[in-house]
């Protein structure tokens, strides 16, 4: 009987154990290890997981510097710059700008010598010609990238006393957006709603819809030149169009808006409308 209840209370004490694990999982937002339902693709500084139908879930990247002074000033400057090492390596992986030149050139110099030699019995004139000719090459290479990051979390820090070496690793969610983004519309004050009061109207509700690719929705926002509540062409269709005006920066898709030109259902603020199918001002124009 006792060997019998020893058995039980390790099987109850194992059980406890995997039940923990999975709710500290759950609560750090990160899913149990569980190989069917997420995939890893694992790219050159940054690791993607991906849910079981493809769909990107969270991107981590990792960043480490060198500590020159190893006191507690060194070591936290050093977790500054590596921080910004993984968020720069998210970045890059989104869009880059990539620049590149050749420039040769060619120098030619020519040079003619004339000798006259008398009275030695080989009286004559010599004539020898030279020409120098230098040419170089010079390639240069430059690359940058920008884009908004939302929901950025530090996952890990670590100092290596040995390696003098700081290590940081930072992460984005399709969670962790949504929060900032709902953080971020919170704070904001409702647009329109005092223009209304001051003309009389009554004061209508905004409403922060998610929108989803290849779907409508009634958003309660006023658009320029549209009524209060106005038809929101789908994401995806509303990104092909902007993306076929070539716009280069948020400052020119800024100037579009003001230009009068911009159609009435694709909203003036599509990374506050279009909720968890926004991804980024590059993504939006096509960059």
């Amino acid at each position: 009987m006792p060997i019998q209840t020893s058995r039980r209370l390790a099987i109850i004490s194992a059980w406890c154990c995997a039940c923990l694990f999975a709710v500290s999982a759950t609560v750090f937002g990160q899913a149990p290890a569980n190989p069917s339902a997420n995939l890893s693709l694992k790219l050159q500084g940054i690791d993607i997981e991906l849910d079981e139908d493809g769909a990107w879930h969270a991107i981590y990247a990792t960043g480490t510097q060198t500590v020159s002074f190893p006191d507690r000033r060194g070591v936290n400057n050093a977790y500054v710059i590596a921080e910004e090492r993984a968020k720069a390596a998210i970045a890059r992986w989104f869009a880059q700008t990539v620049e590149t030149g050749r420039l040769f050139t060619e120098a030619s110099a020519e040079l003619e010598k004339t000798m006259l030699t008398r009275g030695t019995g080989n009286d004559g004139v010599t004539k020898t010609a030279q020409r120098n000719l230098e040419t170089s090459l010079t390639e240069t290479f430059s690359s940058g990238a920008s884009a908004v990051l939302r929901g950025v979390t530090i996952l890990e820090q670590s100092y290596d006393e040995k390696g003098e070496e700081v290590s940081v690793k930072v992460g984005i969610s399709r969670t962790t957006i949504a929060a900032a983004r709902g953080v971020q519309q919170s704070m904001q004050p409702s647009r329109g709603a005092g223009r209304g009061a001051a003309a009389g109207a009554p004061a209508s509700v905004v409403r922060e819809d998610v929108v989803r690719p290849g779907s409508e929705v009634r958003t309660g926002r006023t658009l320029p030149g549209a009524g209060p509540a106005s038809t929101v062409r789908p994401f995806t269709a509303a990104r092909g169009a902007v993306r076929a005006l070539q716009l280069r920066s948020q400052a020119e898709w800024d100037v579009y808006v003001r230009s009068g030109e911009k159609p009435v259902d694709i909203p003036a603020n599509p990374d506050v409308v279009y909720g968890a199918a926004w991804v980024s001002w590059n993504d939006w124009l096509g960059r």
